[in-house]
């Protein structure tokens, strides 16, 4: 199976976060003067967040256990079959799929969060601008889409996070075309969280582009 990697899009989020941060450290005065408004917004976000990763985790915890449960079954069941070596290999691959789910959500998490500090500091340099006569319509806009698409594909990684990949065993002979079941599936359900993740993405480089080209002419000296 095709294990889907981070390596371009890593690649495109360390382009992204240099840019955003020469954006605030080309206007000190906006970065670090921002408006009481400014200043409830974004520790509303940051509060927010806290609270549905916190939640996020209690859940992933409980189905965690579930995995776990499933996988004593799996075990148990691979005890009665009488090729042993296809026994292993069958509960070999079951904890890869599952842990490639893990480390695939973690990996998708971490961008995410990337983003939401992206957000915060562009939401930041937004909240100044209209101090100095300029419209924000368009970055607002911007701005309001990337939070949009980072929550939708937040949800997407913590329900996938708790999926189960543990194969179900119907028979000893039917072990095969089971095994490529549960494969197939996760390959698809992570091709489908990954989007959700690259749209995500694409809405704060938007973003990005929009509070450049709309409010660059705001000087750090006004």
């Amino acid at each position: 199976m095709t294990v889907i990697g981070f390596s371009l899009l890593k690649k495109i989020f360390t382009v992204l976060f240099l840019i955003t941060a020469t954006l605030v450290l080309s206007y000190p005065a906006l970065a670090i003067d921002s408006t009481q408004a400014g200043v409830t917004k974004s520790n509303s976000l940051r509060q927010n967040l806290e609270q549905k990763k916190l939640t996020a985790q209690q859940r992933l915890s409980e189905k965690r256990a579930e995995i776990a449960s499933k996988a004593a079954i799996l075990k148990e069941r691979l005890q009665n079959f009488k090729d042993k070596i296809k026994a292993a290999t069958v509960q070999r691959i079951s904890d890869t799929l599952n842990k490639i789910n893990q480390n695939q959500t973690t990996q998708m998490q971490k961008h995410l969060d990337k983003m939401s500090g992206m957000v915060t500091r562009l939401e930041s340099r937004i909240n100044e601008a209209p101090g100095a006569g300029q419209s924000t319509a368009s970055a607002s806009a911007a701005l309001n889409d990337a939070k949009q698409a980072i929550a939708s594909a937040s949800a997407a990684v913590t329900t996938q996070a708790g999926m189960d990949y543990t194969i179900s065993v119907s028979s000893e002979s039917a072990v095969r075309a089971d095994s490529k079941q549960a494969r197939d599936k996760l390959h698809n359900d992570l091709k489908s969280v990954r989007q959700l993740v690259i749209n995500a993405k694409q809405a704060v480089a938007k973003t990005i582009m929009t509070v450049a080209k709309t409010l660059g002419g705001v000087k750090s000296g006004r």
